[in-house]
């Protein structure tokens, strides 16, 4: 039988603690918004990263 990632000991163990890390950043970058009153609306972001996407692409299809 081949061995998976999540067959080894302590690999769920580090999953669950990168997780909690990811969710911990996300918590504080959300109490730092709000209360700096700084925000980025999220269609702003995806709106400049779709014009990024599309740059990428057309600069692909040239070379």
């Amino acid at each position: 039988m081949k061995t998976t990632t999540m067959d080894r000991p302590g690999d769920g163990i580090s999953r669950r603690r990168m997780q909690r890390e990811f969710v911990a950043r996300g918590v504080a970058a959300r109490d730092e918004a709000r209360r700096s009153g700084e925000y980025i609306d999220a269609a702003h972001v995806l709106a400049e990263l779709e014009r990024m996407l599309e740059a990428a692409r057309a600069t692909k299809a040239v070379n």
